[in-house]
């Protein structure tokens, strides 16, 4: 019994050790897992309060609960004044409402949200933050607390701002950049290296009869096809060698396909970062430029041959006068043999061709001697008629259409002759096998025709059409067709100088000639002149030029420098029956003058001669003798004469080369006149 006490009484003490083991064990477990939560929670603490970012916890009414070192410094606020208070004074008003609209919008599912917004921080200033808040929730679902990491943004929104600002004015100035390129004044083109369009402005949309969108992705090859492979060359040049300046281009578009176009093009490589992504090519229409410049290199061409024929006119049209008079002094022998009378026929035929000759150089260079006159130009027409006819063929058929109300015209009827001869000669040397020739006037208005300054109708223009259906000209040839000199004929039909001469005299007269004509389809020439409001004059009655009425006794006074034509012409006065005093210059002139009792009826004098010229000589013999009659006579350029104070067209001058009977003539009418001048 004793034994099983003692049994008892020793399980129960060992059961107590056990339960003291035991607790003892709990004890310790329970102090070792504190010390180990306290060791977390300080590593935890340590991280927060040392770390760069802020760290805020809070609850749903926005009152904090636990704020780190960066956020007290970021702020300016201690830890005291954080806990248990609301952090929305902090938050800059106008972005307050965000922050309780993100308070709401967490959910179990979503409990995650980031913002950015701007706040109050230390120094009193506003800087942006951007904060990442996530939602903790109890087993309701009711959101019970947040936990917020933030950083400062300002240098990267302030980064995002300028870059929104460059890039509005980028977009500005790209928009200003379309605006220049759209608007700009000539073609401005971009391409890519397979030649296809990627921009194309308005101005080189026209110039190629294509509209600005259908450009793009279109190979510059399809749009102007006529001219591509000059453009290919300049793409291959521009991206071998760089850029290339002012070069010309020449042919048709599609915007203009019956009509050669010139323009200068500047291509340039376009490269980014040392990569050349394509080529922009800037195109300026010069058509008009270089029909000026044609103008003026034609202008420069008629001055030259102006020149020419000027100086060689005076001396040569000298000369020819004499060969003329004396042939026609000698032909007057009615006891010449027939040899000697044809051979002096011959010299005189090729004396009036070599005049002919010093006409038309001269009516080239628009420096002909003109005696402008009222004319209806139907009526001329109507007197070379029938020697058109003749000239023609019958194989040519002609047609005149005459605008009976036509307005008159100023101009030398013997030049407008000039005029129809040489474009109806031109017209049948077109038409080898025949045709029709048209000759047609019309009055046209001005704003369908070139405008004309030389007009006392404005508006109102002259047409003269003469068209053919020979066998036209290609535009290489129309634009040299006015050359001098300048022909298509075979060597020895033609001079060269017939269309030019007809460009001289309109030109002269204060008219415009136009050509429209294309391989195979004939040419039309029209012909513009002023039209004026004068009527034609009616027709004084005509003096007969027979001998004994062209006779006279009066005394003149013959003033010639050059020795040959003073002799001559004294020689032809004197068979006329005249008595003549010959002097070589103005100076002889006034002492032969002195000299001589008689009295002095009539001055034929050159206009231009060494010392005193025939307009000074004649003013100073006027002031002894009023009622001196004066004839002057030249062989210079209408230029030349004007500047002596001659007008040509006046009825007192005489052109050299003259005639015999003209000069016989010339000074009786002068002497019949009532007058001086």
């Amino acid at each position: 019994m004793e034994s099983q006490v003692i049994v008892v009484s020793l399980v129960v003490v060992l059961f107590g050790l056990a339960i003291v083991g035991v607790f003892w064990l709990v004890l310790r477990r329970d102090r070792i897992c504190a010390e180990q939560i306290r060791r977390s929670e300080a590593r935890y603490r340590l991280i927060v309060e040392n770390q760069t970012e802020f760290v805020v916890k809070w609850r749903p009414d926005c009152t904090r609960t636990f704020v780190n070192e960066s956020y007290c410094r970021y702020f300016g606020v201690r830890e005291e004044e954080c806990l248990g208070t609301s952090f929305l004074p902090l938050v800059a008003p106008e972005f307050r409402d965000l922050v309780l609209r993100k308070i709401h919008s967490l959910t179990p599912d979503h409990p995650e949200a980031t913002d950015e917004h701007r706040s109050f921080v230390a120094g009193g200033g506003q800087r942006w933050q951007e904060w990442n808040d996530r939602g903790i929730f109890d087993a309701a679902g009711r959101l019970v607390e947040l936990i917020s990491t933030g950083r400062d943004v300002t240098d990267r929104k302030e980064a995002e701002r300028k870059l929104a600002e460059a890039s509005r004015e980028n977009e500005e100035i790209l928009a200003l950049l379309d605006t220049l390129l759209a608007q700009a004044p000539v073609g401005i083109g971009i391409v890519d290296l397979d030649y296809r369009y990627i921009r194309c402005n308005d101005a080189l949309a026209e110039m190629n009869g294509l509209p600005a969108a259908d450009h793009i992705g279109k190979r510059v090859a399809d749009v102007v096809p006529a001219l591509w492979p000059k453009i290919e060359e300049l793409y291959r040049s521009v991206l071998a060698d760089g850029p290339v300046v002012n070069l010309e281009l020449v042919g048709e578009t599609a915007a203009h396909p019956q009509k050669v176009r010139v323009w200068l093009a500047n291509c340039y490589p376009i490269r980014v970062r040392e990569k050349t992504l394509g080529l922009g090519i800037i195109v300026s229409e010069i058509t008009k430029l270089s029909e000026l410049e044609a103008q003026l290199r034609q202008s420069q061409k008629m001055d030259a041959v102006g020149q020419l024929a000027g100086g060689v006119a005076h001396d040569f049209n000298n000369i020819l006068t004499v060969i003329n008079s004396r042939s026609d002094l000698l032909l007057a022998d009615t006891t010449l043999d027939e040899a000697t009378r044809n051979g002096l026929e011959a010299i005189r035929d090729a004396a009036d061709r070599a005049a002919q000759l010093t006409r038309q150089l001269l009516a080239v260079s628009r420096q002909t001697m003109l005696e402008m006159k009222v004319l209806d130009l139907n009526h001329q027409i109507g007197e070379a008629e029938k020697m058109v006819r003749r000239l023609i063929g019958e194989d040519v058929k002609l047609a005149v259409r005459a605008d009976v109300g036509l307005d008159r015209i100023r101009a030398d009827s013997g030049q407008i002759h000039q005029v129809l001869l040489n474009l109806i000669l031109n017209a049948r040397d077109a038409m080898p096998r025949g045709g029709e020739l048209t000759i047609e006037t019309a009055n046209v208005d001005s704003e369908t025709a070139p405008s004309l300054s030389s007009t006392d109708r404005p508006g109102r223009l002259v047409r003269l059409m003469v068209g053919d259906t020979g066998c036209g000209m290609a535009p290489e040839i129309q634009s040299r067709i006015f050359e001098p000199f300048y022909t298509t004929k075979a060597p020895g039909k033609g001079t060269g100088l017939g269309l030019s001469v007809v460009h001289g005299i309109v030109q002269q007269s204060g008219g415009r000639i136009e050509v429209d004509s294309a391989p195979g389809r004939g040419s039309v020439f029209n012909v513009f002149f002023p039209a004026i409001a004068e009527d034609v004059p009616a027709a004084a009655a005509s003096r007969s030029s027979r001998r004994e009425e062209l006779n006279g006794t009066e005394t003149l006074l013959l003033v010639e420098d050059e020795d040959a034509v003073r002799t001559t012409s004294m020689m032809v006065l004197q068979t006329w029956g005249y008595n003549v005093l010959a002097a070589a210059s103005g100076e002889e002139a006034s002492q032969l003058l002195a000299e001589h009792a008689e009295r002095v009826e009539l001055l034929l004098t050159d206009v231009v001669m060494p010392g005193m010229s025939g307009r000074d000589l004649a003013d100073a013999l006027r002031q002894e003798n009023p009622d001196l009659k004066v004839l002057f006579m030249s062989g210079y350029t209408s230029d030349a004469v004007l500047r002596h104070g001659i007008l040509h067209g006046a009825a007192n001058f005489l052109e050299k080369p003259f005639s015999p009977a003209t000069l016989a003539k010339k000074v009786r009418d002068v002497l019949d006149r009532q007058g001086t001048d």
